[in-house]
């Protein structure tokens, strides 16, 4: 059976609010401009907004734009965008939140984003969500198309952060379509110095 983004959105839509946006909420000193990158079926964007947020929503799937406007009718507070990470031109903003989000991008392009990600924040941001290391199953499969990173490199991204909150992660679990899966994930959250 082929499971399509829709399957997906179906499934993640029913979860909470993911605990890592939470975490970076609470070390957050102001409510301003965020960006939820791979924001999916909208859960974290609508959280956001329920805090006074004004967040830009932005995913590569069209249908992730169909969820998210479905679960947040035309409020002022939200933008809605259609993009892969290479193409983003973010603008000043207070926090970039992505959940498992991240690694989907291109390995080619993956250190121009992280340090598109990384200019777009105003001194004192918050950046937050996960990375996945090479001892996650994906990393076999997916190293031509997705972004995998050890320790070292984790160092040299987090390089003009203050370290608020780190996790590593492996556990085998299934994902949300139901495969089994290795899971090696870094979860973050940064505060801009």
């Amino acid at each position: 059976m082929t499971s399509t983004w829709k399957d997906y959105y179906d499934k993640v839509s029913k979860r909470s609010t993911h605990p890592i946006l939470k975490i970076a909420l609470g070390h957050s000193t102001k409510i301003g401009k965020a960006y939820d990158l791979g924001a999916g079926a909208g859960v974290d964007t609508k959280h956001l907004i329920e805090n006074d947020w004004k967040v830009v929503a932005i995913d590569k799937e069209k249908s992730s734009a169909k969820y998210i406007k479905a679960l947040i009718p035309s409020h002022k507070n939200l933008k809605v965008k259609t993009k892969g990470f290479e193409e983003l031109k973010l603008t000043k903003s207070d926090l970039i939140f992505g959940s498992a989000s991240f690694p989907f991008c291109h390995p080619l392009d993956f250190n121009k984003f992280w340090n598109d990600m990384s200019s777009s924040l105003k001194k004192g941001g918050i950046l937050a969500g996960n990375l996945f290391g090479h001892n996650d199953t994906w990393a076999k499969s997916f190293k031509d198309r997705m972004s995998f990173q050890n320790h070292k490199q984790i160092s040299k991204l987090f390089n003009g952060f203050d370290i608020l909150f780190f996790d590593e992660l492996e556990e085998d679990r299934p994902t949300a379509m139901g495969r089994e899966k290795h899971w090696h994930i870094y979860s973050f959250v940064l505060r801009k110095l």
